[in-house]
């Protein structure tokens, strides 16, 4: 009985389970639909996201957005396993947190100060005009304005500053460091100190063009077109003389435009999600998040945000002008791949204070996989990546840290030197115009391996490894890299920082005067050389430079001791196989491929590259790797691959044809044989030409005593690819019968006619009469 009822319990479960997939729904939302239709069809569609918010959907239920429609609100995913979507034709739907901003008026005459009635509150951080992103209004306009004192991290003093306009309730932005940009509110404002809440744990620091302060969310700072602040009522803006109603204005009014919170299996599918104060997707304690072929964009602080969650993908997604990141996730087990990732934190003061804002991807996760990317144009780093079995690759990162310059274009740290990392991998990405290092390997990062990627034309080092240990850094090209093409730091007083570092198989392209290698060691307890062994590396140095391809600073004066190649090596005890190549500038060749397929580079004179490596006419690279050549000094004579074979068709029996020619396409040694065959070759010896490093033509001739055709075949002993056969038709000489009359006189002579007949080549006879 028992068996019976647990079989029944069994397939009432598998029944249940079956129905509830099989009955799952698709609903449909269109700004032409109502509210009060069932939803069901695209006929009769809903109208508004307060309308699915406030639905109970099933499990496997679909939501689709009509394409070419703009939807305002949260959308707030109210269970799991739920797909959201899009139907119809057109553009993607868009998901929007904008309130387009109208009812303008002058704050007063002429002072080309606008109000408007705003739902946005005081927080705002993100207007747009006509679509493009618009940081709030700020003084001092550009740079950063410097200070000679400061109090702690309450308060600075610039002897330049005024006392009107005061200051009191706006917002101080201060570049702290090279890594640190604060936001604080001005408690007070007294003739030139200004006093702030505190922000970070670092003291401010001021050096002319570099770090500083400026002021922002204040209506003193609006004096040229764009410039905006709100007091959480009115959205106030400087048009000048323009008319405000000539330009389509919108400020986020929402937090979050879609929230995914502790949901499992949910599917944000082919729309557009723009317009959130703070986030355009936010998800958090949630499992199994796709985010797939959407655009991410205007969003004040993050595009994507997921915290805590367990496995998230975002594939094929265009993620664009976010003021703090692009993609910010913690996960177990992420993946960021074949998306574009653009124009991510690019506004001093509009992203958030926590050392990594402005940066273009942030994932920390165990079993993360970023891939097939392209970040492009970030304030801070293109790719922060953490935690161990993480992969990235196949990338291509351009146009980062503009802002902050203590980073990279792919960036990790570890900050804990006891803690190891396991199944780290950087490889085969491209690096190419940063504001600072093209990787970096930060804060005791350690076990990681980096490997055949290219950088190129960034403004410090090529790569940057500060107190790292038991790395891998081999195959890499680091071209053209401001202060150096690799850097070894041992910045803290502990001499285990770094150490077990192999270094080998990389090629260092510099410019003029540019160090190849930089050790960078606290000298009261840092012994060079311990970082670890380096060796068969390329170095391409430009000949016309100072003998200086390799430097040691000594901390804390930062003392600066240069060396030549062979110094170094001596010095050392390194890069003992290692090259050294030297070519003028205009030169060298370097260029890379990023993209999924084979690229041909054609080169105009032969080349080498850094191990003398020859190479001619072309090479291929493969996807997402790079090359550095140099014109080759010596270059190799051309070898022969083929000949030709040309000559007459035709000529005449017992007499000498006309030359016959046989020509290598490059240097050849051997011998080319041509034999004869057919009816017409009877007592024609096979002809044998010998070559001896040369390329010159070589005739011969053959003179056939037999009429008929005569086939040429050509060979040879050294490899070469044979010509087709030549053919050619010896003639025989064909007997040609003249007819001769001869007519006599009256006086005696022949009379009649007689014939006689006579031969070519032969004479007649004498005629009598």
């Amino acid at each position: 009985m028992k068996k019976i009822f647990l079989t029944t319990i069994f397939f009432l479960l598998i029944f249940l389970l079956h129905t509830s997939t099989s009955f799952a729904a698709t609903y449909y939302v269109s700004n032409t639909g109502l509210d009060t239709n069932n939803g069901i069809s695209s006929s009769t569609p809903w109208q508004t996201i307060s309308k699915v918010n406030s639905f109970t959907f099933a499990s496997g239920d679909s939501i689709l957005f009509n394409k070419g429609d703009t939807f305002y609100g949260n959308l707030i995913i109210p269970r799991s396993s739920l797909t959201i979507s899009s139907y119809g034709s057109g553009e993607k739907p868009i998901i929007s947190g904008f309130q387009t901003i109208t009812g303008w008026t002058e704050t007063s005459p002429g002072s080309g100060i606008y109000s408007a009635p705003s739902n946005a509150t005081s927080s705002l951080n993100m207007v747009t005009i006509d679509g493009v992103n618009t940081p709030m209004g700020r003084w001092p306009k550009t740079g950063w304005s410097t200070f000679e004192s400061f109090s702690g991290r309450t308060s600075i003093t610039d002897n330049q500053l005024t006392s009107t306009p005061n200051w009191t309730g706006a917002e101080v932005v201060i570049k702290k460091n090279n890594w640190t940009i604060d936001r604080s509110v001005i408690t007070n404002h007294t003739n030139n100190t200004i006093t702030y809440t505190s922000g970070s744990t670092y003291n401010p620091v001021s050096v002319d063009g570099v770090y500083g302060y400026f002021i922002q969310k204040s209506l003193n700072t609006l004096t040229q077109m764009g410039d905006w602040y709100t007091d959480g009522v009115n959205l106030y803006m400087y048009f000048g003389s323009n008319n405000p109603n000539s330009y389509v204005v919108k400020a986020s009014t929402i937090d979050k435009v879609i929230t995914i919170d502790s949901k499992n299996t949910v599917t944000i599918n082919d729309l557009t999600i723009e317009g959130g104060n703070v986030y355009g997707i936010y998800a958090y304690l949630s499992v199994t998040i796709n985010i797939t072929n959407s655009n991410i964009q205007f969003n004040g602080d993050t595009g994507v945000f997921g915290n805590s969650n367990t496995v998230i993908t975002v594939d094929n997604c265009n993620v664009n002008n976010n003021n703090g990141f692009g993609v910010y996730i913690t996960s177990t087990s992420a993946t960021l791949s074949n998306s574009i990732v653009d124009s991510n934190g690019m506004f001093a003061g509009m992203g958030r204070v926590d050392g990594i804002s402005y940066s273009g991807v942030y994932v920390r996760s165990t079993g993360g996989l970023i891939e097939y990317n392209q970040v492009t144009n970030a304030g801070y780093n293109g790719i922060m990546f953490y935690n161990n079995n993480f992969i990235v690759r196949y990338n291509k990162v351009d146009g980062t840290n503009s802002l902050i310059t203590d980073g990279a274009g792919i960036y990790t740290f570890n900050g804990n030197p006891a803690s190891p990392n396991t199944g780290q991998k950087v490889y085969n990405n491209i690096v190419i115009n940063g504001g600072a290092n093209g990787l970096y390997n930060d804060n005791s990062a350690n076990n990681i391996e980096w490997y055949n990627n290219v950088i190129s034309n960034v403004a410090k080092y090529g790569i940057h490894m500060n107190d790292g240990y038991s790395n891998s850094i081999h195959n890499n090209i680091f071209n053209n890299a401001t202060l150096g093409g690799i850097s070894i730091q041992n910045l803290y007083l502990l001499e285990g920082y770094n150490h077990d570092n192999t270094i080998y198989s990389n090629t260092v392209s510099q410019g003029v005067n540019t160090s190849h290698m930089t050790l960078l060691g606290d000298g009261r307890t840092y012994t060079v050389g311990n970082f670890g062994t380096s060796d068969n590396n390329a170095f391409i140095a430009e000949s016309s430079g100072l003998n200086l391809h390799h430097e040691l600073h000594v901390l804390p004066s930062y003392g600066l001791t240069n060396y030549t190649f062979a110094n170094w090596k001596a010095f050392t005890g390194k890069e003992t196989n290692s090259t050294l190549t030297t070519a003028t500038l205009s030169s060298i060749l370097f260029d890379y491929n990023a993209s999924q397929s084979n690229k041909t580079v054609s080169l105009s004179v032969p080349m080498i590259d850094g191990l003398g490596t020859k190479y001619t006419g072309s090479t291929i690279l493969l996807p997402y790797t790079g090359i550095v050549l140099v014109p080759d000094p010596n270059p190799a004579t051309p070898s022969a691959t083929t000949f030709t074979l040309t000559g007459p068709i035709s000529g005449s029996i017992n007499t000498t044809s006309t030359n016959f020619t046989i020509t290598p396409n490059n240097t050849y040694t051997g011998t080319i044989t041509i034999t004869p065959s057919g009816v017409g070759s009877t007592g024609i010896s096979p002809i044998i030409k010998t070559f001896s490093s040369s390329s010159a033509p070589q005739t011969f001739t053959i003179t056939p005593t037999v009429a008929g055709s005569i086939t040429l075949t050509p060979s040879n002993n050294g490899g070469l690819t044979n010509p087709s056969n030549l053919t050619y038709t010896s003639n025989a000489v064909i007997s040609t019968t003249y007819t001769l009359s001869y007519t006599a006189n009256a006086n005696g002579t022949l009379t009649g006619t007689t014939s006689q007949t006579v031969n070519s080549g032969t004479s007649g006879t004498a005629i009598t009469a």
